[in-house]
């Protein structure tokens, strides 16, 4: 109604789900270039359809759900520093979690040292470049 009297005689059906909630992400930083594949553990996924959505601050992306509490989608290229990052069941309303994602500079190897080592392992080596963060989620990985 226009003048909040006269009803259209037409009915619509309107949904109430349930809210979305984010519980962790991970990775929970990624290259400012982008292309990292996310994933948010959470509640509420359910609900979400073909326009699931992940929001890294202003840029909106798609978002696969994997299932009832698991969703995955690729960060967008950010800037350097952290975007919030929020999901979305219908691509318009989103979540307000306040988790952050952080964008990091793209890692450049310069120099290993010591460049073999036992195969046993336990040999300490020194990485020298640039777009190293202290984070625990640095790590080193060898072989295959």
């Amino acid at each position: 109604a226009n003048n909040g009297v006269d009803f259209a005689a037409a009915s619509a059906r309107f949904e109430y789900r349930a809210a979305m909630r984010i519980d962790s992400v991970a990775p929970r930083s990624g290259p400012v270039t982008g292309g990292a594949r996310v994933v948010v553990s959470g509640g509420g996924f359910a609900v979400a359809s073909a326009r699931a959505a992940c929001r890294f601050g202003g840029r909106v992306v798609s978002a696969d759900v994997l299932d009832t509490a698991t969703l995955a989608c690729v960060a967008p290229a950010g800037a350097e520093g952290v975007a919030a990052l929020e999901v979305s069941a219908n691509g318009l309303d989103f979540t307000a979690s306040g988790v952050q994602y952080a964008y990091v500079p793209v890692l450049q190897l310069a120099h290993m040292y010591p460049l073999s080592g036992p195969a046993s392992g336990g040999t300490p080596v020194l990485l020298s470049g640039m777009g190293f963060a202290r984070s625990s989620d640095l790590v080193c990985a060898f072989g295959d």
